[in-house]
């Protein structure tokens, strides 16, 4: 868990979301093969256009829920409409 991530979603949690999905983007092969073969774009579009890939990893980059600062950011995450609240899912 990273400090900074934690303070740019609490800052900006639209940013810094879309900055996370871009990064896992470039770390999936399968996912940049899609956007490259099916989408038509080179990875410097997708990252121009701040394409990214929702791969189900954030809930493991925050707090948990029972932790002061992981319910922090969820509730922020989930005023931002970028969470579901009931069982916290991206």
């Amino acid at each position: 868990m990273n400090d900074d991530f934690l303070n740019a979603i609490l800052d900006n949690p639209i940013k810094a979301i879309a900055k996370f999905y871009a990064t896992c983007l470039n770390e999936s092969e399968r996912a940049m093969a899609y956007v490259n073969d099916e989408l038509h774009l080179t990875n410097e579009q997708a990252t121009e256009q701040q394409i990214g890939f929702a791969d189900r990893t954030l809930g493991k980059q925050i707090p948990q829920r029972r932790i002061k600062r992981g319910r922090e950011v969820r509730d922020v995450l989930v005023a931002a409409g970028l969470y579901k609240a009931k069982r916290a899912l991206e």
